[in-house]
């Protein structure tokens, strides 16, 4: 692993490929601290959405767009804000007394109900599994356990069986799909750096299509979503052995012979839907001859908020891109005013609401300011602070290019690498938790729309969505030079006569 020390004369000498003047590049590891500190400060409180601390951040991003003389996309009184409605949802708690324990919903479980519901109960629970029943079976109050591979497929199931049991609470479920790109995902939450149980993680992915189901809404429904831990420890078999004994009970047609236990569960269950606004953080640099095209660069700068263990300052997730994307257009503003000139039309995006679903960047690409068919490549920057785990020390910066794979770009790289000695641009497809970055950061929804990408970052790290990801932790000599092999592949995007074809 290399370390990070990258000296200006090498950018200098790769411009001057280029058919204008010899650029210095002008980048500040001080300023770039700066940002840092002033993202991840007390003052801003983690950054969450919807908080003070969040639009302060926006605001200070705006003013170094300002600042840098990055053009505007608006002409109000916040000219570098796109408006982001999001959907703002609080949910009261339910838990489950199981083994002398509490479990409780949204971290062991989730549950839903159609209305406001509180109360507590004790009630029977019979597993049926994804069996179709050919017995007549008595509702009341009785919980059915179902199991279908998805949550669309268990509601249309759940609906049926109201009707004909006449049955209110149901639990669910869900199965793993063989082979698939979601079941990827579960591996690298299941790696440690998420810590999520793998059924969590699929019931976190369900829960809002449960909440969206014109059944839950119509009826009067109260419908659990079990974790395979939660499972086994309720009926004492595993998810595979209760599905076998099903199968064997409805063939004989034994109504006698499913699976049985008690739930016993309190419930304060509400739910409060809110829209509020975020922010997008936009302004751009507009080209010359092929100024129709777009490149993006960008980051999120939204984080954790506080909680009772303290703030989740988030220095490196994502002070770190933003302080990138901030030093990036100052650099692009620099070189064009020294008479540097950019073909392609660079854009500088701060993206809001990642943390709660990329709803930032899913928001942009439903409402581009700039078309996304002339986007040539989004460079988005996530996590690009710290150094395998090793802060102050220096190490690899890993790079992802989704949706384009040309001769062309990976030529670029291995240029960039070659000119840089004491930095790599790690481009392979299996770096640590690739398929996490793939799916997890604000370059997706633009690959959703067949826009190229390539995304960087330093690699997951045990402060990592912890009150310990703090600005002092981070490497800033590295974070300087990853920036100084960002501008020099930005300045080759830019001026690239040909667009990166989609591979």
């Amino acid at each position: 692993m290399k370390p990070t020390i990258l000296t200006a004369l090498l950018a200098i000498i790769y411009l001057s490929a280029f058919p204008q003047a010899d650029l210095q590049i002008n980048i500040s590891t001080r300023r770039i601290a700066r940002d840092v500190f002033i993202l991840a400060s007390d003052s801003l409180e983690g950054r969450k959405f919807p908080s003070a601390g969040r639009a302060k951040a926006a605001a200070y991003i705006a003013g170094q767009f300002l600042e840098a003389g990055l053009q505007p996309i608006e002409k109000n009184h916040e000219p570098y804000f796109q408006k982001i409605p999001v959907n703002h949802t609080r949910i009261g708690l339910t838990y489950i007394h199981l083994d002398g324990k509490l479990k409780r919903s949204g971290f062991d479980f989730s549950f839903a109900s159609s209305m406001p519901y509180n109360n507590s109960l004790t009630l029977p629970i019979r597993f049926i599994g994804d069996e179709k029943l050919n017995m007549k079976i008595g509702g009341g109050d009785t919980i059915f356990h179902i199991v279908d591979k998805n949550i669309e497929q268990a509601m249309l199931r759940i609906e049926q069986l109201s009707k004909t049991t006449q049955a209110e609470y149901f639990a669910i479920s869900i199965t793993k799909s063989k082979k698939s790109t979601k079941s990827l995902i579960v591996q690298e939450y299941l790696s440690g750096q998420y810590r999520y149980p793998e059924s969590l993680f699929k019931i976190k992915q369900h829960t809002k299509g449960l909440y969206s189901y014109p059944a839950y809404s119509e009826q009067n429904l109260k419908v659990f979503l079990f974790t395979d831990e939660i499972t086994q420890s309720l009926y004492g078999q595993s998810l595979k052995q209760l599905q076998v004994n099903a199968k064997r009970s409805v063939k004989s047609a034994q109504q006698r012979n499913l699976t049985v236990s008690d739930l016993t569960f309190s419930s304060d269950f509400w739910v409060k839907d809110t829209v509020l606004h975020d922010d997008n953080v936009i302004g751009y640099i507009p080209g010359t001859d092929l100024s129709d095209e777009v490149v993006i660069v960008c980051g999120h700068y939204d984080h954790l908020g506080k909680s009772s263990q303290g703030i989740y300052y988030g220095a490196d997730d994502n002070a770190s891109g933003s302080a990138g994307v901030m030093e990036l257009a100052r650099m692009c503003s620099q070189a064009r005013a020294n008479g540097f000139d950019f073909r392609r039309t660079l854009v500088f995006i701060a993206f809001g609401a990642e943390e709660s679903g990329l709803n930032g960047s899913y928001y942009y690409v439903s409402n581009p300011v700039f078309p996304l068919k002339q986007t040539v490549m989004v460079l988005n920057m996530d996590m690009i602070g710290r150094s395998d785990n090793k802060p102050g020390e220096p190490g690899t910066a890993y790079s992802m290019a989704i949706g384009s794979r040309s001769r062309t770009m990976k030529k670029s790289i291995r240029q960039l690498n070659r000119q840089m000695d004491n930095i790599h641009f790690d481009y392979s497809v299996n770096f640590p938790n690739s398929i996490t970055w793939y799916f997890g950061s604000d370059h997706y929804p633009f690959v959703r729309k067949k826009v190229p990408a390539l995304v960087f970052n330093t690699g997951l790290h045990d402060d990592y969505h912890k009150v310990t990801d703090k600005p002092e932790k981070i490497n800033y000599e590295s974070l300087t030079n990853i920036l100084k092999g960002m501008f020099v592949l930005l300045v080759d995007l830019a001026n690239e006569p040909e667009k990166y074809p989609l591979k």
